[in-house]
């Protein structure tokens, strides 16, 4: 065996016991760069394949475009050196993930998806999961009536993709169709003692929990949402829900502790639209605060972030400004790139959150 073979399965090995991490990132980068240094095309396959879905979860659609697209021109040309897979899934989760790039304009991600529904279909597989693909989409593009094409056709599939209450939450959701979604939310998982939905379900739900003034009910989501946060990989945008409902509905404590924990996750190469939702959400904690008439507060921030006294505390009416700053910025972006006004008008949805705020508890 070849050196560089032996030491490309070391680094597999090791990289297979971790969870995804930076650290199982970095190691499966490596074993990328040594496989190309010896032009070794299987080693480099061996090694993207996994990579892909670490870089997915770890919100790096940089770097997992790029080991992609490596990997889709080598199934073009040797198919056979994939086992059977054939990419279209991870075709789709690229997609996602690149429509988080302001810079990806909406021709492009068009277009991709174009080419996804023509490989699918040349490989006489069903065109579905372009769908689902589709709708998953469709609120990182401000886009609903995407969302409802993609629900019109996802219906037309029936048993062979039923479209499951996260589906039409999801979707009812997006739409403003806040009773539909709550009732989705209260047959399917609200009740005590039912199992907890999606991530991206729960944490939404919260704040229609507090729109509706339904104290206990999101008291106990709540606990049981702050419970289930690890944000220590990565930040995601569902962490930001919990805290703009712990900060409007009196557990300012609890909101300001998390966003410290949210903030050091949210890492340097966090995507564009990623560090939107953060800010946006951060807005109403730091609204919040300010409306209390508090002058600063003790947050673990590692990032520069301005109105830090040397004390470690920060200047609330300083961060707010920054948040806010950074939120409108990305949300200009994006609405350009979408040709919407959608992110302008989330950011001024939260600001009139304020209105259902209760005293601290």
């Amino acid at each position: 065996m070849s050196s560089h073979v032996a030491q490309v399965g070391a680094l597999l090995v090791e990289a297979g016991k971790l969870p995804d991490c930076p650290t199982k990132f970095d190691l499966l980068d490596e074993a990328i760069r040594v496989a190309d240094l010896h032009q070794d095309v299987r080693l480099g396959i061996a090694a993207r394949l996994p990579f892909l879905h670490v870089a997915r979860n770890l919100l790096r659609g940089d770097q997992m475009a790029v080991a992609f697209l490596w990997c889709l021109h080598q199934y073009d040309q040797q198919p056979d050196l994939f086992a059977g897979r054939d990419l279209l899934d991870d075709y789709a989760e690229l997609i996602g993930q690149l429509a988080n790039f302001d810079c990806i304009t909406r021709h492009q991600l068009d277009a991709l998806l174009a080419d996804l529904s023509e490989r699918t279909v040349r490989e006489g597989r069903s065109l579905a999961p372009v769908w689902s693909m589709k709708r998953e989409m469709a609120p990182d593009v401000g886009d609903r009536e995407l969302s409802r094409e993609a629900m019109r056709q996802l219906a037309k599939f029936g048993r062979e993709w039923p479209l499951t209450p996260g589906n039409r939450f999801y979707h009812a959701h997006f739409v403003g169709d806040e009773d539909e979604a709550l009732r989705i939310a209260d047959a399917e998982w609200l009740a005590p003692g039912r199992a907890a939905p999606s991530r991206s379900v729960w944490y939404k739900a919260l704040l229609l929990l507090l729109k509706r003034g339904r104290w206990d009910d999101l008291r106990r989501c709540q606990n049981r949402a702050v419970a289930g946060v690890t944000a220590s990989e990565a930040y995601h945008w569902d962490h930001g829900a919990i805290v703009a409902s712990l900060a409007l509905s009196g557990r300012l404590d609890d909101a300001v502790k998390l966003c410290g924990k949210c903030q050091r996750a949210l890492r340097e190469f966090a995507d564009p639209l990623t560090r939107l939702h953060f800010h946006g959400y951060m807005v109403v904690l730091f609204d919040r605060l300010h409306a209390l008439s508090t002058e600063s507060v003790l947050v673990r921030f590692t990032a520069v972030v301005p109105g830090r006294k040397p004390n470690g505390r920060y200047v609330v009416a300083e961060v707010r400004e920054w948040m806010w700053e950074q939120a409108t910025d990305l949300a200009a972006r994006f609405d350009a790139r979408n040709g919407t006004a959608y992110y302008a008008e989330q950011l001024r949805e939260r600001i009139d959150w304020q209105r259902f705020a209760q005293p601290e508890q």
